[in-house]
């Protein structure tokens, strides 16, 4: 895979966004449950890196709750979920919180 592969049909989520610290995080929303297979890509490195989702949190499941979510919900997640790393995602079909582990 690489990301151009990707961005054609898996859901982005970029964070410094046209930087030389870009990060790109994909996931496939046909297949988002704990335990599906992501990726990160870090701009800065050319590096593509496996991840494995561990936690998700998506507003259709309780738009209300998900709603009342405070900002740093992604970072206090990590430590809850024991999570390496997170983003969040906006589609057209649902918002995303997503945790990852780095997959060797």
């Amino acid at each position: 895979m690489t990301p151009k592969e990707l961005s054609r049909s898996w859901t982005i989520s970029s964070y410094n966004e046209k930087s030389k610290n870009q990060l790109d995080y994909f996931i496939n929303e046909n297949r988002c449950n704990v335990g599906s297979r992501a990726y990160l890509f870090e701009h800065a490195t050319n590096k593509l890196q496996k991840l494995s989702i561990v936690k998700i949190i998506c507003n259709l499941d309780d738009m209300a709750a998900y709603n009342a979510l405070p900002e740093d919900t992604l970072l206090t997640g990590e430590d809850l979920y024991n999570a390496d790393t997170s983003a969040e995602f906006i589609s057209d079909n649902a918002c995303y919180l997503v945790w990852f582990n780095y997959v060797n």
